[in-house]
C-alpha cells in the first residue's frame, strides 16, 4: 500500500474538523499529478533531488519534470502550472507554491473568473480603487512598466466599464493604445458603432478622442493600455456610460 504523502491536509486543499483529521492525498497521486514515479517522489520529498541531464526515471521526459515534483512536494500549488524551468541550478532554493494574484475577485457567480475559466498571461493586479469613481462595476489594476511609456495591465468583471474619456495632449503626445490579452469587450469612441475587442485586438484612439472600455456583460476583458509621450498630456474624466446605451450591447462575446 503506498504511505501517506508528507503533505498537510490544508496543502493539499482539504477541509479540516475540529473533531477529526483529514489524511493528505497518497504519494502515488501526488506522483501522478507531476508525471514521475512514487519512488522518484519519495525522493525529491526527502529533499535529495538529483540534477543531470538525464531523463527521468518515470516517463523519460526532461529533468523539468524532477524539477516540478520537488515543487509539489514542498506543497501542492492551487494552480497547477507546466514544467518550471531548469535555468537554475543544484544550488537554487526549490520554488514556493504558486498564490493566488493580490486583489483577485472573490465573487461568485458570473464575476467568479475560476467559473467562467478566464485566464490570462499578465498579473490581475489590485482593485482598481482610486479610479473606482470613473468605472461601473470592478475594475484591477496592474502596473507593468514605469518610465516615459508606463504600461499597465486593466482587468475589468463582466459589466464593468470606464466612464466616457479624453485623453489630451499635443506634440505627439496624448494617444492611447489598447492591446486585449484576453476575455472580450468594447471600445467606443463618440458617433462611431462599437467595436468588439478580443484576444490581439488593438486599438489606437487618437489624442483628443472621446471614448470608452470595458468588458462585455458575459465576459471578463484585459488589455494592455499605455499613452504616448508628448507635451500637454491629460485625462478628462466624463459622464457614465449609462445602463440604457450599454444594455444596446450584444452580450458574451458576440461581435457588433
Amino acid at each position: 500500500m503506498s504511505r501517506r504523502a508528507n503533505l498537510t491536509p490544508e496543502q493539499a486543499g482539504l477541509t479540516v474538523s475540529r473533531h477529526r483529521s483529514v489524511a493528505g492525498p497518497r504519494r502515488g497521486e501526488v506522483a501522478m499529478l507531476a508525471d514521475v514515479s512514487p519512488e522518484y517522489y519519495a525522493t525529491t520529498e526527502r529533499g535529495h533531488l538529483t540534477w543531470s541531464a538525464s531523463p527521468t526515471p518515470a516517463s523519460g521526459r526532461s529533468p523539468g519534470r524532477c524539477f516540478w515534483a520537488a515543487h509539489l512536494a514542498h506543497g501542492l500549488p492551487q494552480t497547477l502550472s507546466s514544467p518550471l524551468s531548469l535555468a537554475a541550478g543544484p544550488d537554487t532554493p526549490l520554488p514556493r507554491p504558486h498564490a493566488r494574484p493580490a486583489g483577485r475577485a472573490e465573487t461568485e457567480g458570473k464575476n467568479d473568473m475560476a467559473v467562467n475559466g478566464f485566464e490570462q498571461i499578465f498579473p490581475l493586479g489590485e482593485k482598481n480603487n482610486a479610479y473606482a469613481r470613473y468605472f461601473v462595476g470592478q475594475s484591477y489594476l496592474a502596473p507593468l512598466t514605469s518610465g516615459s511609456v508606463p504600461v499597465s495591465n486593466v482587468s475589468f468583471e463582466p459589466g464593468c466599464r470606464n466612464n466616457w474619456h479624453i485623453h489630451h495632449g499635443t506634440g505627439g503626445g496624448g494617444d492611447q493604445v489598447l492591446l486585449c490579452t484576453a476575455g472580450s469587450g468594447w471600445y467606443q469612441a463618440e458617433g462611431e458603432d462599437p467595436v468588439s475587442m478580443e484576444p490581439g485586438t488593438v486599438i489606437r484612439v487618437p489624442a483628443g478622442t472621446k471614448h470608452w472600455h470595458g468588458a462585455k456583460a458575459d465576459s471578463w476583458f484585459s488589455h494592455l493600455a499605455f499613452i504616448t509621450p508628448g507635451d500637454d498630456v491629460s485625462n478628462e474624466w466624463l459622464e457614465p456610460v449609462t445602463d440604457e446605451v450599454y444594455g444596446e450591447l450584444p452580450r458574451n462575446g458576440a461581435s457588433a
